[in-house]
């Protein structure tokens, strides 16, 4: 028999009972220990930079992603927070054969639908909440490909998973992953780029989570080889980013009439000095100054000065 909480007098019955009923939830399953969610948010925070590596290259803009939650709740809670309509894609984890989701913010989406096509990459509060076009979706189609890419990469080094089966959902209350009182594990991510900010979220259900987490423990790096660990994923990662880099040699301005009669042999007056520097961009920002010339048959450039960052906008 359980200890008695608190105390009785001496004058109760001997038959009372001698403990008080425990609220008991037996939908809570057991939780992730601080090895095992400091291990799988080092998964996700590999896969937070090499996600945020390949949409910069893609998109010549720079994009900062990183982990700002990582919890385990209720599946029908999940899916009372997603808005209608959603982005949702569903997709299967093979060998398990278990369902995982991701879902993009309308935010996040919007922005990079605006920088594929031409855009700034931001968002008009307007326009928030709306449902993609078919050609909008053909951008966002390319953009889980790079998400699904980049999470199997991540994983390799715990568990060697295969993702496949992907598909979109738009309305939360098709989505069919697991039962809604089950419980997953969602990891949230937060994209920032110039002017505007958007969220990602991972659910897993937890079924999934408990078939790998004894390899999850095995595997957690130790205090002494997590530093080193970390950055030899860095430096890897980073050996296999490519960044488009182009050079400005001269620059000028036209009137669009006088582009429109330009003929084979014309003159165009530049605004650039015959020994002005060249312009080095990286991305689409300038970042350095160096003079043109060659290196072996090939063209090529000498950096001879870093650009400030307050005097970006002068070589605009």
């Amino acid at each position: 028999m359980a200890k008695t909480k608190g105390s009785l007098s001496q004058d109760a019955d001997d038959n009372a009972v001698d403990s008080f009923p425990i609220k008991t939830d037996f939908k809570q399953s057991r939780q992730l220990h601080k090895g095992q969610t400091k291990r799988l948010d080092s998964i996700h925070e590999m896969f937070a930079q090499t996600l945020a590596s390949s949409l910069s290259n893609n998109l010549r803009m720079v994009i900062d992603i990183g982990v700002t939650c990582s919890d385990q709740l209720l599946y029908e809670d999940f899916v009372k927070s997603l808005t209608n309509p959603c982005t949702v894609y569903n997709f299967t984890i093979d060998p398990q054969g278990s369902v995982g989701l991701c879902n993009f913010s309308t935010e996040l989406l919007d922005a990079i639908i605006d920088r594929s096509f031409g855009g700034q990459g931001r968002v008009k509060t307007s326009e928030t909440g709306r449902q993609p076009t078919q050609i909008e979706m053909s951008v966002v189609g390319k953009l889980i490909n790079r998400v699904i890419t980049n999470l199997e990469a991540s994983w390799e080094s715990t568990s060697a998973i295969r993702i496949a089966n992907v598909a979109l959902q738009t309305h939360p209350e098709f989505i069919q992953m697991t039962p809604l009182e089950d419980k997953v594990h969602v990891i949230t991510f937060e994209a920032n780029s110039k002017g505007t900010t958007g969220q990602l979220h991972l659910c897993y259900p937890v079924h999934f989570l408990d078939q790998i987490l004894p390899r999850l423990a095995k595997d957690a790096p130790t205090k002494k080889t997590r530093k080193p660990a970390a950055e030899s994923d860095k430096r890897a990662s980073l050996d296999k980013t490519k960044i488009p880099l182009y050079i400005q040699v001269a620059r000028g301005r036209l009137a669009l009439n006088d582009i429109a009669d330009l003929q084979i042999g014309d003159v165009i007056k530049l605004e650039t000095q015959k020994n002005d520097p060249a312009v080095v961009f990286v991305g689409d920002k300038p970042k350095f100054l160096a003079l043109p010339g060659m290196q072996g048959e090939k063209r090529a450039v000498q950096i001879i000065k870093e650009i400030a960052e307050d005097e970006e906008d002068i070589h605009l």
